[in-house]
């Protein structure tokens, strides 16, 4: 499914992609994610990776100028809204969610549904879910510090490759099975 994907974005098989979905917003992070991206590619010289943002919000006038002012044209494929959110996490290598507050991020479960590794900010409610299959910066964190992780990310593929393995190997306990076997014992429990 990845690679159709890939194909229909133009994005070649050996092209790093860091995937975002979700609202263009402050809170959502869109701004660091894309700060960050392009300090990457600036400061530390990375070829060949990409980044994909889907969404909608009231920062998309900035990014969609921030894209074509900084010529990233070729390295920022900005979507708008997609109405197959799972194409863009099956394209995706890893996704970014740099949320500032959260309730239950929807995102962060499709993701992990599609057995993606995510690097995103440690605040409690993305912790609680994602526990150690994922990759945090602290929340508040510059954009140096967010590309710097990204770049470890590119340059450590051994240790996303783990973090992927962690995340199908998690979401696995939340098979239909499992969720209806463990209501049936807590059902069984209180009855």
């Amino acid at each position: 499914m990845g690679e159709n994907a890939r194909k229909k974005f133009k994005l070649n098989k050996n092209t790093f992609v860091i995937g975002f979905l979700g609202r263009l917003t402050e809170q959502k992070g869109i701004r660091k994610a894309v700060l960050s991206f392009n300090y990457l590619i600036k400061r530390f010289k990375v070829k060949n990776v990409r980044m994909v943002i889907a969404g909608e919000g009231p920062l998309k006038k900035w990014l969609v100028s921030f894209i074509e002012n900084k010529h990233l044209n070729n390295k920022c494929l900005y979507l708008g809204y997609v109405d197959n959110q799972a194409e863009i996490y099956n394209l995706s290598d890893i996704m970014i969610m740099l949320s500032e507050f959260e309730g239950l991020p929807i995102s962060l479960l499709e993701a992990m549904a599609c057995g993606k590794p995510i690097i995103s900010t440690d605040i409690r409610e993305i912790k609680d879910v994602l526990r150690d299959c994922g990759i945090y910066v602290k929340a508040g964190s510059s954009i140096k510090d967010i590309a710097f992780t990204l770049y470890n990310v590119l340059k450590n593929r051994k240790r996303l490759n783990i973090i992927k393995r962690k995340v199908l190997l998690y979401i696995q306990e939340y098979n239909l099975t499992n969720i209806v076997n463990s209501y049936r014992e807590l059902y069984n429990k209180i009855s």
